[in-house]
């Protein structure tokens, strides 16, 4: 299962590209947006539990904040810049994001979605990384017997 690019440039607030549980402001669609819920509806669909590998990218997503609200769902005005690894728009690889955490950046926690993110100025970033899949285990939602960590973006969660 590919659990990743929940949340982007292309929505009207910050959002966490991966989180694992739905959050508070999930509403409407958005609920489902969410690694738990994934893993429940292919689950609930047939395909055993033991055949099912979440695949997470260490990769951030990243927002450009049109007020000065730093939380989850703050407005925004479009997908943050680009990183000098990836060239994309709105898309750093995990390298810029430890780049940005070490330049003195603010590091917070969703705690109904296990998930980190950072800002700095008027920028925001969702991301992944070894603890928040960790920390967020649920059994309803994945098990972690094993996590490789591949070149640059990916995590592997078997």
């Amino acid at each position: 299962m590919i659990t990743y690019d929940f949340h982007g440039g292309w929505d009207t607030c910050t959002g966490h590209n991966t989180h694992l549980h739905v959050g508070s402001k999930g509403q409407g669609d958005m609920r489902y947006f969410n690694c738990e819920y994934a893993r429940k509806y292919w689950r609930d669909s047939g395909v055993p539990v033991e055949k099912l590998i979440m695949r997470f990218h260490s990769y951030g997503r990243t927002f450009w904040l049109s007020t000065s609200d730093t939380s989850v769902c703050a407005p925004v005005s479009g997908a943050g810049s680009s990183g000098p690894y990836t060239h994309m728009t709105g898309f750093w690889a995990y390298y810029k994001i430890t780049d940005l955490a070490k330049s003195g950046a603010t590091s917070a926690w969703i705690e109904d979605q296990k998930g980190p993110y950072a800002y700095e100025n008027t920028e925001w970033v969702g991301y992944d990384n070894i603890e928040k899949k960790l920390t967020g285990s649920h059994p309803t939602c994945f098990s972690l017997p094993n996590i490789a960590l591949l070149p640059q973006t990916s995590l592997f969660v078997a």
